[in-house]
């Protein structure tokens, strides 16, 4: 399982990593068809536990999303991504009215929340790779978490003893998570270095520890949310379309959080020294 996981990775990184290099459109059109997978996954997943989900119509609204976002970043529509919230919230009630009552609030909850989760969250890859310095920071994003995961996966396999969300995600461990944080910081740190011969961000030595903290923590937590719709409806991967990782959702739960929490903390100007 490990090497398959090795041999996906060294696929698909490259591959993620050109998007990221190249930016506007073309990651526009990447992120938006790993949402739409991302989509199909979270549908199958609640459909399991019950769930009557607007499939189509939510994936019209998942891929709005990164769409929006390009155009915004683009300096086309000011203001665009920020409404499409409110109109999801406001579009869904009317599915709700129409599908009525072959469709029960708790179904049009479930896609409202899905359509945000999926849709909003990574719309936040091109929101971060289209502000300043971009590349570097989503670099340092994806380098981040996947440092975290990483640590926390050897770790937690050569220490691991104490499991403290049994029921959530028993595999977890406070000894992994402890690596997993070891691990984000000092890439972040080391990471700072590298980017001083890039002129691509000035980061300071306690801000790269902290946001190595920071982003390890947030990766958990995603890991988690994940963990938790899996548990919901008794699967354990939420796909199989990446081998050895598991589903989209499975592969970049983590990243559906550090992307805005990195975007949220750049913009607030906590990236000095």
């Amino acid at each position: 399982m490990l090497k398959l996981r090795i041999l996906s990775a060294c696929l698909g990184i490259p591959v993620l990593l050109f998007l990221v290099w190249s930016g506007g459109w073309l990651l526009t059109a990447g992120v938006a068809i790993l949402a739409g997978l991302g989509w199909r996954e979270f549908t199958t997943l609640v459909k399991t536990a019950g769930f009557q989900l607007q499939q189509v119509f939510g994936g019209v609204l998942v891929l709005l999303f990164p769409i929006a976002a390009y155009l915004e970043s683009s300096g086309i529509f000011s203001g665009l991504l920020a409404h499409l919230p409110v109109a999801v919230l406001i579009l869904t009630a009317v599915a709700f009215i129409i599908s009525f009552p072959n469709r029960s609030l708790s179904d049009i909850a479930v896609t409202s929340w899905g359509i945000l989760y999926i849709g909003g969250l990574f719309s936040y890859w091109i929101l971060l790779r289209e502000s300043n310095g971009g590349f570097y920071l989503v670099i340092w994003a994806l380098s981040l978490t996947w440092a975290y995961d990483t640590g926390a996966y050897f770790v937690g396999r050569r220490w691991g003893k104490h499991r403290p969300w049994p029921n959530l995600s028993p595999n977890k461990t406070v000894e992994g998570v402890v690596g997993g944080l070891l691990f984000s910081s000092i890439t972040s740190l080391l990471l700072t270095r590298t980017f001083v011969f890039a002129e691509r961000p000035v980061v300071g030595a306690a801000a790269a520890i902290l946001l190595g903290l920071v982003v390890g923590a947030v990766a958990q937590f995603g890991d988690l949310i994940e963990s938790g719709i899996k548990r919901q409806v008794g699967v354990k991967d939420s796909g199989s379309f990446i081998p050895g990782h598991g589903g989209i959702l499975d592969r970049f739960d983590s990243l559906l959080l550090v992307m805005p929490v990195v975007y949220f903390w750049v913009g607030f100007g906590y990236l000095g020294g």
